[in-house]
């Protein structure tokens, strides 16, 4: 995430990227649909002319593949901090994969069933059945399958206001996917990351940070032994 932007911005960076998040929500959903009178106000005229002539050239499942559910979004920031004009040109990035909100729900609800069946439990043998009936019911949800199915999509859009007292605009709006703009290792790593942070409840950040961390420790090690080694190989010998 991004540190907090100096008090004379008048950006509340919190607010501002919850409020952009939404707006991603609704833009690609006015995109995709067409809804080209949806947009009037929100994003720029000569963006809107750009998008339809996008959407032209595309069929109907690559236009479903346009809308980002805001709940779908695991990790957004502001990528030009240091260079914004004062906090009046906002470049934003988002990461989301299709159906996550729907994978931790269905995750919740796993988890609750099982809490639920596990305390009704009153011997072992009921307790060999009940687990046995919840790994047929979950197998049936088959996460894995839906989370695998899909790819991680990076969206960027940009928001410009002239001032903080005015409304902001989208002008710039675009999506890739992950496939194109990442090698294959690449694309494992931030997917292995995802499914860890999902399936854990934990936080996608913390993970990412963990994942650094231990990155640059491996790092400095593998320094550390190419430097003994260079220093054994290059020592005198008696």
């Amino acid at each position: 995430p991004n540190r907090p932007f100096p008090p004379e911005f008048q950006v509340e960076l919190d607010q501002f990227l919850s409020g952009a998040v939404s707006a991603v929500g609704l833009v690609t959903s006015c995109v995709s649909a067409g809804d080209w009178a949806g947009l009037e106000g929100l994003v720029d005229r000569d963006c809107i002319i750009s998008l339809q002539a996008s959407m032209d050239t595309m069929d109907n499942v690559q236009k479903e593949l346009v809308v980002v559910n805001p709940g779908d979004i695991f990790a957004s920031f502001v990528s030009n901090p240091e260079n914004c004009d004062s906090g009046n040109n906002l470049h934003l990035v988002t990461f989301s994969l299709p159906s996550l909100e729907k994978i931790r729900d269905l995750l919740v609800r796993e988890k609750q069933k099982v809490k639920d069946s596990m305390a009704a439990v009153k011997d072992k043998e009921q307790t060999k059945d009940t687990v046995a009936g919840l790994i047929g019911e979950f197998s049936s949800n088959d996460l894995r399958a839906l989370f695998q199915a899909n790819e991680i999509i990076i969206g960027n859009y940009r928001f410009i206001r002239d001032s903080p007292d005015s409304q902001w605009t989208i002008t710039e709006v675009s999506q890739i996917n992950s496939l194109q703009a990442w090698s294959t290792i690449c694309k494992l790593r931030w997917k292995g990351r995802l499914s860890i942070a999902t399936r854990g409840g934990y936080n996608f950040y913390s993970i990412l940070r963990y994942d650094y961390m231990t990155d640059c420790i491996s790092l400095f090690m593998a320094i550390y032994l190419l430097q003994m080694m260079a220093g054994l190989l290059t020592a005198p010998h008696s």
